[in-house]
């Protein structure tokens, strides 16, 4: 799964890239390749732009099945396309 470190994906209809792996899950760590929103200090104001962040988990709660969320990222990124199916080495 390392491999997917910086790659880019689509999920819904969204462009987005790989920024990190969690282990524990494993879950993948995505950052949107959107437009920038701006995100508020612990007080409220305006501090500093920031990209929306997802995580998605690779397999579903049984740990059985990939997880809807992991199917529906692109099959035409050729990793995802390779691993994408079955409980490989992942």
């Amino acid at each position: 799964m390392r491999a997917w470190l910086g790659r880019e994906v689509s999920w819904r209809g969204q462009r987005y890239r790989v920024v990190e792996i969690l282990d524990d899950g494993p879950e993948l760590v995505l950052e949107s390749a959107a437009a920038h929103h701006i995100q508020p200090d612990v007080h409220g104001r305006p501090r500093r732009e920031a990209r929306d962040i997802l995580m998605i988990p690779v397999w579903d709660a049984e740990r059985q099945e990939r997880h809807a969320d992991f199917v529906e990222l692109d099959a035409a990124n050729p990793v995802l396309a390779g691993q994408n199916s079955g409980r490989g080495s992942g």
